[in-house]
């Protein structure tokens, strides 16, 4: 396992913004639930915008629900994935 830069992983936990080729990105965290609301799984991305997050969200497979985080902030819940393609 490479090691994580402890500056990098700080802001990352508090959502602050960071560049990518030239583009301001913020990380997420996406909470996958059970059925009683319990997180299982956890995945983290990097997007532009809260909308742009939720669609990555929705893009990915095999979930029923679903949350959102940028830092300590609720982006949205999830729980329709039937429209995703």
């Amino acid at each position: 396992m490479a090691a994580v830069d402890p500056c990098y992983w700080y802001l990352s936990q508090i959502g602050v913004e960071y560049r990518l080729g030239g583009e301001a990105m913020s990380e997420y965290r996406v909470y996958c639930l059970d059925q009683q609301g319990k997180s299982v799984e956890v995945q983290e991305i990097a997007a532009s915008t809260d909308e742009e997050a939720i669609r990555q969200a929705r893009a990915l497979k095999g979930l029923r629900q679903c949350e959102v985080w940028r830092g300590h902030n609720l982006v949205a819940k999830i729980t329709d994935f039937s429209l995703v393609s």
